[in-house]
């Protein structure tokens, strides 16, 4: 299978809960979202969606338990969280003072938690955008 569109390095994938939906984030500060097909039809992925809105590459991006929303994780000090029938991000997490490289939903699906080069991992309430715990070793 292919995957062109991204002009630079792809640093990390996610599927959907039900296997349909792939998404790829790339040093080229995009996300895309792929529509992965059944195996007797054909076996290359489908371009759906290219989402701008990180300006530094995109280290994480992980879709939530619910399947259409997900976040990313970026060199530009933030994560977002987006739902996949817009293209543009729906929250902004900013308080990291270094790249965000990994992004998790909680099972509950309330918060997000983000882990920085800056050596914090970090617990938002997706509702409201609030950083609700930050931790850190002493």
């Amino acid at each position: 299978m292919d995957l062109v569109g991204h002009t630079g390095t792809v640093y990390a994938v996610s599927i959907n809960y039900n296997g349909e939906l792939l998404l790829s984030a790339s040093h080229d500060t995009t996300i895309r979202l792929w529509s992965i097909p059944e195996r007797k039809k054909t076996d290359r992925l489908t371009a759906l969606v290219v989402y701008k809105g990180h300006v530094r590459p995109v280290w994480d991006v992980k879709f939530s338990p619910l399947g259409y929303y997900f976040a990313s994780g970026s060199a530009d000090n933030t994560a977002k969280l987006w739902v996949t029938s817009h293209i543009a991000p729906i929250r902004l997490f900013r308080g990291h003072f270094n790249d965000v490289e990994t992004v998790a939903f909680h099972p509950n699906i309330h918060y997000l938690a983000t882990g920085s080069s800056d050596r914090t991992i970090r617990v938002w309430a997706l509702e409201t955008g609030a950083c609700v715990r930050i931790l850190c070793k002493l």
